[in-house]
């Protein structure tokens, strides 16, 4: 499968969130039937609000949050938890921010099932 366009070919984006996108992905290509694919999706959705707890909580791996940037990978300052963890004197960001990238793949996930659920009218 080639994915272009989305958070999980993008440089500036969080291991995290790519993580969240290729099972995702890889959830949705199991599918067969428009039946598994709106459970799939429903299974898909738990699992963000799951993540966004744990981003909210601070359990999640300082290493999953660190983006990197550039060609010699320059790691930014990332909030956890809103506390600074000093990484190299670069931004920093706060929980929102990873929530609010996994808004994308929510959105597409909403997408696809309201578009099964019309299909089944």
């Amino acid at each position: 499968m080639k994915v272009k366009g989305v958070d999980p070919v993008r440089r500036d984006t969080p291991p995290l969130i790519k993580r969240a996108w290729e099972t995702a992905i890889e959830e949705l290509s199991k599918a067969n039937t428009a039946e598994e694919l709106g459970e799939r999706v429903l299974k898909a959705l738990d699992e963000i609000k799951i993540l966004r707890k744990e981003i909210l909580r601070g359990s999640i791996r300082l290493e999953d949050l660190v983006i990197t940037r550039g060609k010699r990978e320059e790691v930014m300052q990332v909030i956890m938890h809103k506390d600074f963890y000093q990484a190299a004197d670069r931004r920093g960001y706060s929980p929102k921010y990873y929530s609010e990238r996994l808004e994308s793949l929510e959105k597409l996930l909403l997408y696809i099932l309201n578009r099964l659920l019309q299909t089944q009218r």
